[in-house]
């Protein structure tokens, strides 16, 4: 879904915009896909439109369609470096929590030692039940 500063709606299920499209890998991960958990792939907000509730408001869409739809949990990623503060806030606001695998480079868990780039493509996993 892609919300224009004129307040139009563009249903965009299934498509990735920009950089972060690599994020889920261009997927759901299989522990999501085998417990039919949706995956929330990209929530962004261009600079001038942030800080006035923007994202919350996207968010509120996406899981009011989730629910509409009959699902009880939904998936979203976040990226762990700076950059994303804000949208690891919102989402523990929200009430999403980590799915237990830790830190991944996409849908590859991190092992203890492991070394890697700090890039767009280390998320976190996090999941959050809509029925509760």
């Amino acid at each position: 879904m892609i919300i224009a500063a004129d307040g139009r709606e563009s249903n965009s299920a299934g498509q990735s915009h920009g950089r972060d499209s690599r994020h889920a890998q261009g997927r759901n991960y299989a522990g999501f896909q085998c417990r039919g958990i949706p995956l929330v792939h990209q929530i962004a907000v261009a600079g001038p439109f942030r800080r006035r509730g923007v994202a919350t408001l996207l968010m509120d869409a996406a899981e009011q369609l989730a629910r509409d739809r009959g699902v009880v949990t939904l998936g979203i990623t976040v990226g762990l470096f700076d950059e994303y503060g804000p949208a690891q806030r919102l989402y523990g606001r929200r009430g999403y929590i980590p799915d237990g695998r830790g830190a991944c480079q996409g849908q590859r868990p991190l092992s203890k030692g492991a070394r890697v780039t700090m890039d767009h493509d280390l998320i976190m996993w996090l999941t959050k039940d809509l029925v509760g």
